[in-house]
């Protein structure tokens, strides 16, 4: 919006749209992902990681 090109608001827009569209299939795929680890390891708890924490064999490992 600051580059004063024309529809700069509706450029905005377009692109907080786009960001929220590669936010929602990201979480997907991570959904889709601890699915597949709990289901390939049914031995193991499931997988529910805290913000920014990776489980692995019930240890957490921070990135």
């Amino acid at each position: 919006m600051r580059d004063g090109h024309p529809n700069g608001p509706l450029r905005a827009a377009n692109a907080r749209a786009a960001a929220r569209i590669v936010i929602q299939q990201a979480r997907r795929e991570a959904l889709i992902h601890r699915m597949a680890i709990d289901a390939l390891a049914p031995d193991r708890p499931p997988t529910r990681p805290r913000a920014g924490e990776w489980q692995h064999d019930g240890e957490a490992l921070t990135p």
